[in-house]
């Protein structure tokens, strides 16, 4: 089998972009977890973040989600 040359997908950036990604967003998930201490679950993976908000209330979720936002 010979080499597969692929003609499509999206270029990446060098390798210091992740590490970069997270020193510009660690205050912002530290902010979020401040405001919402034991609620908030914050997680990422290279340039993804996901944020998991939880209490009794829907209510208060949304109050959470749009602060964030």
């Amino acid at each position: 089998m010979g080499q597969i040359n692929p003609n499509t997908g999206i270029p990446q950036g060098p390798p210091l972009f992740p590490i970069l990604y997270l020193f510009y967003n660690a205050d912002l998930i530290d902010r979020i977890h401040a405001a919402y201490p034991g609620r908030v679950m914050v997680t990422g993976y290279i340039d993804d973040i996901c944020i998991l908000v939880w209490s009794r209330s829907a209510t208060t979720n949304c109050q959470c989600l749009e602060w964030i936002q």
